[in-house]
């Protein structure tokens, strides 16, 4: 099975993905993570879609499932792999919560530069298809990871 996150920056995705991991043996791949596999990117995307359609073929969600987390679009021209196997989770937070987890990646202060990115990234999460919809600001991690496993379990 095949997991996709997206969202702005803090919202939870990776430590939601990192919970799941941990207690079912699935491979967290984040950003850019698939460039580790060959010397150009046209190659090394070529690779990582044997891995997510891989993962995408298999109805059950187990340690050979993947679980790809990415803020923002995906590299130009690029697309995921599509079917009953494959979830997409948008993950959210409320402006200020994204903004107050974000602040100790900037020495404590958020600016109206990042705040603004943090704004049309959320926005951006908004307009993205997505199968569901996890608010970070009002649930945990913890408690979105225990629901998701038990919708994984069925």
């Amino acid at each position: 099975m095949l997991l996709v996150f997206h969202g702005p920056s803090c919202s939870g995705k990776s430590t939601v993905a990192g919970i799941i991991a941990q207690r079912t043996g699935a491979s967290v791949w984040t950003g850019s993570d698939y460039l580790r596999l060959a010397k150009s990117e046209p190659s090394a995307w070529l690779q990582f879609m044997t891995v997510l359609e891989r993962a995408a073929a298999a109805a059950v969600f187990d340690s050979d499932s993947v679980i790809f987390v990415h803020t923002g679009s995906l590299p130009h021209g690029r697309f995921l792999p599509d079917g009953p196997a494959v979830r997409t989770l948008r993950f959210t937070a409320a402006q200020e919560v994204l903004e107050a987890r974000f602040a100790p990646r900037v020495g404590g202060r958020v600016s109206p530069a990042i705040s603004a990115m943090l704004a049309r990234s959320s926005e951006t999460a908004r307009r993205t298809p997505a199968d569901e919809e996890y608010d970070t600001s009002v649930r945990s991690a913890e408690a979105i990871a225990e629901e998701l496993m038990s919708s994984l379990r069925q």
